[in-house]
């Protein structure tokens, strides 16, 4: 072989040999035998995948980004490129491989889901709650519940019994331990049920419970020809009636209604309005044995629906509340006696002398009442059942039961 020819095969070898000292050259070129930081973590790296200790993804990353920078700086050396070039190229490979394996490093120490790891978006709140160790897993279904999120009835703006209620406020749990202390020293059966429409607390006594409508049943007969109207299926020929029927307790102007729009169908307008304790059986006056029923609460979420016109429409709770604020005297000696003069209300009374379905005979004395208490307006429902009482016994407990509930949330009466 001729002393050219070796003289390139000497330089080809030493080439060679060059390109694969490349990884442990730093960026001056100086001290070929030593190494940057950069280049020992690589190495490290390396050494650390072939003793089996490194992350399966970043072992891949480290072997390929070395093989890849090889080849890489092989190809670039044929092709003449300077090779402070192919260092600093070479340089920010490492620094990557480094980023790659500081973010999967972290990953694994925190012991994200799945879902972080192969880069499917995770919420921050998701990630925190999951290294926590309190996520739901994703795509189980299951949603919190918060405080402030409402499911509303249909047609009646209302919010759902599984509704979070407001927490009390200290005055509020000291009306409620008053009047549950008092109602359970009664005779016969008492419900409550208070809504305040400025901070949405509210206090229910038994509040679910079906008792005997009296006058009361005849918020949904209103409620039921009103939606009438709106649909169309029946002429809006009524307003007397409906207005008798509400301000007056009118009980001929009430089975005129009836008559009008059928039982099956104003039994129906409770069921679809979510008033579940509700059963029109009979017409006013008329004894078949049976009575008609009803609940404080669904009573006072009919007047929250009127109070904020939902109820059916906004006209439609509007001629409603008109009604209802047009008591006749006797009908204000319950609930409304019981807040300061001045202090406007609507209510709707009911009262009636019957057996209960023990069959003893009792005093039903009910009343429903929005209280239009300046900037702390709500919703008071009391219904009674008690046998032996008078008409102005009752009155007089029933007004009492008022008074408290407008001191705790307005203050003393002036």
């Amino acid at each position: 072989m001729s002393t050219e020819n070796k003289t390139e095969e000497n330089k080809t070898e030493e080439n060679e040999k060059q390109t694969s000292e490349f990884p442990e050259k730093n960026l001056s070129g100086q001290n070929p035998q030593g190494s940057s930081d950069g280049q020992n973590k690589q190495g490290n790296l390396i050494q650390q995948n072939r003793q089996g200790s490194l992350d399966p993804g970043a072992a891949w990353a480290a072997e390929n980004a070395v093989h890849s920078g090889e080849d890489n700086a092989e190809n670039m050396k044929s092709a003449g490129v300077p090779g402070h070039v192919i260092m600093l190229l070479a340089a920010g490979l490492v620094i990557l491989l480094c980023l790659l394996v500081l973010v999967k490093s972290r990953q694994k120490e925190q012991n994200l889901p799945e879902e972080a790891q192969t880069g499917v978006s995770l919420t921050q709140e998701a990630a925190t709650a999951a290294t926590a160790g309190t996520a739901e897993p994703a795509g189980s279904g299951k949603t919190e519940e918060k405080p402030g999120s409402q499911s509303q009835t249909s047609g009646t703006g209302r919010t759902s019994a599984k509704e979070k209620a407001t927490p009390l406020s200290p005055e509020m749990e000291a009306l409620s331990k008053s009047l549950r202390s008092q109602l359970a020293e009664k005779n016969g059966d008492w419900s409550l049920y208070l809504y305040r429409l400025d901070t949405g607390e509210e206090i229910g006594i038994n509040d679910q419970e079906p008792m005997i409508s009296a006058s009361l049943i005849k918020l949904y007969i209103a409620g039921c020809y009103l939606e009438q109207v709106e649909k169309g299926n029946v002429p809006d020929d009524y307003q007397q009636q409906l207005f008798a029927m509400l301000s007056a307790s009118d009980n001929g102007a009430t089975n005129r209604l009836i008559d009008l729009l059928g039982m099956d169908q104003i039994n129906a307008f409770m069921q679809e309005h979510h008033y579940g304790a509700g059963r029109l059986n009979r017409k006013m006056l008329e004894n078949n044995g049976t009575e008609n029923y009803t609940s404080a609460r669904d009573c006072g979420n009919v007047l929250r629906n009127v109070y904020d016109r939902t109820y059916i429409n906004k006209v439609a709770s509007g001629r409603v509340e008109e009604a209802m604020r047009a008591q006749i005297a006797r009908n204000l000696y319950k609930i409304p006696a019981g807040v300061p003069e001045g202090v406007e209300t609507a209510n709707k009374t009911g009262e009636l002398f019957t057996q209960n379905a023990e069959g003893v005979n009792v005093d039903v004395q009910n009343d429903a009442a929005i209280i239009f208490a300046g900037e702390h307006p709500y919703v008071l429902v009391v219904m009674t059942a008690v046998p032996g009482a008078g008409e102005a016994q009752m009155h007089e407990e029933i007004s009492a039961i008022s008074a408290e509930v407008y001191k705790a949330i307005c203050g003393e009466q002036k």
